[in-house]
Order: C-alpha cells, then structure tokens, then sequence
C-alpha cells in the first residue's frame, strides 16, 4: 500500500493506493484494533502524490467517548487516532467499499464536513484507490 501527498502542509491531499485485499485486510485490522500500530507503505510518488509517507501510523486512544477518528501527517507518517468505535466504523466502511466487486481505479475520499460521524475537523482529504 503507497500512502503518499501532494506536498502542500496546510491542506494536504493524500492518497492511499492499494490491491483490493490490502485494503480487505486493513478493514478487518481496523475492526478489532486492540493496540496502537504501524502499516509500512512501499513506493514512489507521481506527478499529483510526489511525497511518499511511510506508512499508516493507527494510534488507538484509551477512551471510548470520542466516536470521531483524528487525521494528521505527522513525522513521514499519516497518523489516525480515535477510540474502537471510530477504527470499527472506519474498518467497516472499507469493507463495505472495497468488496469484491470492486474495479482498479475505484476510489473512495474521505473527506470532513460538518456533521461528520466518522471524522474529526481535519484539513487533510483523503482519497483511497483501488490499484
């Protein structure tokens, strides 16, 4: 799975390009999350996503009252923090995309807005494709 951004700090756009089942197995990890862990990503950027993260950096917080999942880069890595039920609703909206009849190039943004169940207020855009 590439996890790489366009370079621009403020409002980053940053897109995770994977194999349907990276991104099956990334929805059943994210389910039953039960402590803080790295994805490592691979690859090399392109024209739109020329700044290659490391990886996928899941922080599980301790306490279970925020529903609501936390998005930053930070140190080469994008960072997601929320309690279970924010990984769970994260984990089951990728599974319930990227099902098997999913095509290459379909993608997924995730993006706030207000009243968002799902995401904190963050600056990033999130696009997920399938490669």
């Amino acid at each position: 799975m590439r996890v790489a951004y366009d370079g621009d700090n403020d409002e980053p756009k940053v897109q995770i390009s994977g194999e349907l089942e990276e991104y099956r197995d990334l929805g059943e990890t994210l389910k039953v999350l039960g402590n803080s862990c790295d994805v490592e990503g691979f690859g090399e950027g392109d024209e739109f996503y020329p700044e290659v993260l490391r990886g996928l950096r899941l922080e599980l917080t301790t306490t279970n009252s925020d529903t609501l999942l936390t998005i930053a880069i930070c140190k080469q890595w994008l960072c997601l923090s929320g309690s279970t039920q924010a990984f769970v609703k994260l984990g089951q909206s990728l599974l319930n995309f990227f099902d098997e009849d999913v095509t290459n190039n379909a993608h997924l943004h995730l993006d706030y807005f207000e009243g968002n169940e799902l995401l904190a207020p963050t600056t990033c855009h999130l696009i997920l494709e399938c490669a």
